[in-house]
């Protein structure tokens, strides 16, 4: 697997090489790197300053007399 995962490396290249199905290679490579990692791959980026924002006023409320 170690040949799957090398820089440069194609899944077609390795397939030939060791006589494999290239299908057997890409699911090899997807169970390895769920073991791996469990997790998605997530990129943290710095926060933005966001603009405040100001609270609408409250609506006028007429009240009707009921009596």
């Amino acid at each position: 697997m170690a040949a799957a995962f090398a820089p440069g490396s194609t899944v077609a290249a390795v397939a030939r090489q060791y006589d494999v199905a290239t299908s057997l290679i890409h699911k090899w490579r997807r169970t390895v790197r769920a073991r791996e990692t469990g997790f998605a791959e997530v990129v943290v980026v710095p926060d933005k300053p966001v603009a405040a924002s100001v609270p609408a006023a409250a609506p006028a409320v007429a009240l009707a007399d009921r009596f």
